[in-house]
């Protein structure tokens, strides 16, 4: 069994629904896999960068689980990108310490399929808003695995199905395990 680092973050996790029961899920199903929620570990955005690069180091596949926050990823985790995926490390000289190592991606989006069309109300494909993730996993040398998420998780603004939205989570759950489970 590969050793799995699950990077989270959620800065309105007590809100959350979808990203909420994904981890319920994970937690209960794979307790080995380790979890970083940023948003609890680092209130203060103050990363231990040291920390989180040894917990990169020991991992055989990198999980990053999140909400689309304006197309990309909560303020908290490009910051933990922009400062421990850095040069010497990640990537450049020296800069090899997660070559070879799965990166998959798993995020919950509120829109519906048809918004992220050219024609809707996003006008791009949700694959297009990911190409910073893909760049990211070949400039360190990871294995970019194909991403994991569930659209229509909306449940801002009343009226959402809650019980719709906790089974889309259940199903990207259980997809991502499936697919941690076929790398390892």
């Amino acid at each position: 069994m590969k050793k799995v680092t699950i990077i989270f973050a959620h800065p309105f996790f007590e809100d959350s629904v979808a990203n909420k029961e994904i981890l319920s899920v994970i937690r209960d199903s794979h307790p080995e896999y380790q979890v970083r929620n940023l948003c609890e570990l680092y209130p203060d955005f103050n990363i231990d960068v040291e920390k989180e690069q040894e917990a990169l180091m020991q991992s055989d596949a990198i999980v990053m689980q999140f909400p689309l926050f304006w197309y990309s990823v909560p303020a908290i985790m490009k910051q933990w990108m922009d400062q421990v995926l850095a040069h010497g490390f990640a990537f450049g000289t020296g800069g090899d310490k997660l070559n070879g190592k799965h990166f998959i991606l798993s995020f919950t989006a509120g829109g519906n399929s048809e918004s992220y069309t050219p024609l809707g109300y996003n006008h791009f494909r949700i694959e297009e808003f990911l190409r910073m993730f893909e760049q990211t996993a070949y400039l360190t040398g990871m294995h970019y695995e194909t991403p994991i998420y569930e659209l229509g998780m909306r449940t801002i603004g009343g009226g959402a199905d809650i019980n719709g939205v906790k089974k889309h989570a259940l199903n990207q759950a259980k997809k991502l395990t499936k697919t941690i489970e076929e790398i390892s």
